[in-house]
């Protein structure tokens, strides 16, 4: 996402804002957008795996294998891991606006 907002972080710059109040700036909108997806996937992911359980989605056949069906199984402290990582890796990827030079990318495009 940096590499596609350059130019308006650029134009950002130029006007005078500080690489430090930019990158908070696009570090709350990742921030939101990010947990705004973990929290929508923790609420659908429950009601995915039920119907793939239910209704049997995934059959396998019973001559090759013991079992009829693929079952999933929800593990919550593999779903937090990954969300956490989510929201970090996000927050790090902010840190390049301090090596943003605003007049090269305007130069540029």
């Amino acid at each position: 996402m940096l590499h596609e907002k350059r130019r308006d972080i650029a134009v950002l710059l130029t006007l005078g804002m500080k690489p430090f109040h930019v990158q908070k700036a696009f570090a709350f909108l990742g921030l939101l957008i990010g947990v705004t997806g973990i929290v929508f996937a923790f609420l659908v992911s429950p009601i995915v795996i039920w119907v793939f359980n239910e209704y049997k989605i995934f059959e396998l056949p019973p001559e090759v294998l013991m079992i009829d069906y693929v079952h999933f199984a929800l593990e919550w402290k593999h779903s937090l891991m990954v969300g956490l990582s989510l929201i970090v890796v996000g927050l790090l990827t902010t840190s390049g606006v301090y090596r943003l030079k605003p007049m090269v990318i305007l130069r540029d495009e």
